[in-house]
């Protein structure tokens, strides 16, 4: 994050509380043996909160911190951190995971506070990020590595969400 962002990042007393029940379980895996794609999991649900913060979203934290999130929501999300750069719907979601739309929907607001394909827009917006601060790749070829459909599509939702464009993201640095 940088640290102008760092400046504006201040969340709730229950938001900490989530937060750092979220870091807790990830050090206290042991030796189970799923560790890695656990820890994994939890780390980018973390990130997505902390990015939910920082866009100042409105949306309240709704799982509690001893509330286990399902298996099938964990490998969802194990699945689109791996497969992100990757066409993906939600059809594909359902297909690959043998559940119904609605019940994925429902399941992953329960756990996340934000549908499937919001969490995977998440993602591909942070790899994309990291790119344009990390590289000098163009915004074409960003917006294709990262999934999205069209430049265009992902200028639009960048500064949907940025605030500001990629471009003038990149410059912020």
């Amino acid at each position: 994050l940088k640290s102008k962002a760092l400046e504006t990042l201040i969340p709730e007393p229950e938001q900490v509380g989530e937060l750092v029940a979220l870091l807790e379980e990830m050090t206290n895996l042991n030796d189970h043996r799923y560790k890695a794609e656990i820890t994994k999991t939890l780390f980018s649900y973390y990130i997505f909160r902390l990015n939910r913060l920082q866009a100042n979203d409105a949306v309240q934290i709704e799982t509690s911190p001893s509330k286990k999130h399902s298996h099938i929501i964990l490998k969802v999300i194990a699945y689109l951190n791996e497969h992100y750069t990757e066409k993906i719907t939600l059809d594909d979601l359902t297909d690959k995971f043998f559940i119904s739309k609605s019940s994925l929907n429902y399941n992953f607001k329960n756990a996340l506070s934000c549908t499937p394909m919001d969490f995977l827009l998440n993602i591909r917006l942070s790899a994309a990020k990291k790119l344009l601060l990390e590289t000098n790749k163009s915004i074409q070829q960003i917006s294709s590595e990262c999934g999205f459909s069209s430049p265009n599509y992902f200028c639009l939702i960048f500064k949907k969400r940025e605030l500001v464009s990629p471009a003038g993201y990149r410059k912020m640095e």
